[in-house]
């Protein structure tokens, strides 16, 4: 059975650009494969038509219609497979984010020292942006993952921060600067 994964580094205003890339593997023994990036939703829309990113074009803006037709995109990139998971780094929950929660603190108490301290969660920021977002996946049938969902379990939202993972995983000890 085929994995896909649609990863989401949410910008967490509308004037901002949204990156998205989508990974996939046939079997779980199989290497993944990134089967497409784009610096934003409209971008990686415009690749699933045929379309090719121009990433020396300059910089990339946000769009008003935001994750709009990602999932549809996503089920053209990979030729009829459904997306298993999406993963996003911006905060996500059940119940609204009115200010930084204990997981945030905890991140930044971690890998603060390291350079990757998180930033705050409000009403305002990411509030209605990642609201909808959130929103227009559970529509779609991608529900949030809490600590009572089984690892794999398909057609979840995750939220995620992928920076320390890195650390950890590559064996680093400061923050890569990749802006």
């Amino acid at each position: 059975m085929a994995q896909t994964v649609l990863g989401i580094d949410a910008a967490w205003t509308a004037t901002e650009p949204t990156g998205v890339a989508l990974v996939a593997r046939r079997s779980p023994g199989e290497r993944w494969r990134c089967l497409a990036l784009a610096p934003s939703y409209e971008t990686f829309r415009s690749i699933s038509e045929g379309g090719s990113t121009p990433w020396l074009s300059g910089r990339f803006r946000g769009c008003a219609t935001g994750p709009e037709g990602v999932l549809e995109a996503s089920q053209l990139l990979t030729r009829g497979d459904s997306v298993s998971c999406v993963a996003v780094d911006m905060p996500v929950a059940k119940v609204p984010i009115t200010s930084r929660r204990r997981a945030d603190a905890m991140v930044s108490s971690s890998f603060g020292g390291q350079g990757c301290s998180t930033h705050s969660p409000g009403l305002r920021r990411p509030g209605p942006i990642g609201q909808k977002l959130t929103d227009l996946m559970a529509d779609q049938g991608f529900e949030i993952a809490d600590a009572t969902t089984v690892c794999g379990t398909p057609n979840r939202l995750i939220e995620v921060y992928p920076h320390p993972a890195l650390l950890v995983l590559l064996g680093e000890s400061y923050r890569f600067a990749y802006k």
